[in-house]
């Protein structure tokens, strides 16, 4: 009887480090999965707000190139 509780308390024993195990395989994973979670959402905020500087820039060389034209129509 000895040997098989001992043989018990061993499988236990190996479950509940298996168990942990898993437990901090998971925890480890969703903090990956949050951490990547984040860089993409900062990405893409980068990302819009690169893409906002652009269409100003954009606007302000049309309005340049406007300006332009019409000092040059109204010099010459």
């Amino acid at each position: 009887m000895t040997a098989l509780s001992t043989s018990w308390r061993r499988t236990a024993a190996i479950a509940v480090i298996d168990l942990r195990r898993l437990i901090s395989f998971y925890h480890a994973r969703l903090i990956v999965r949050r951490t990547l979670v984040a860089e993409r959402k900062a990405a893409q905020r980068n990302f819009k707000e690169l893409k906002k500087m652009q269409t100003k820039a954009e606007r302000e060389r049309e309005l340049e190139l406007h300006l332009g034209s019409l000092l040059w129509f109204f010099l010459r």
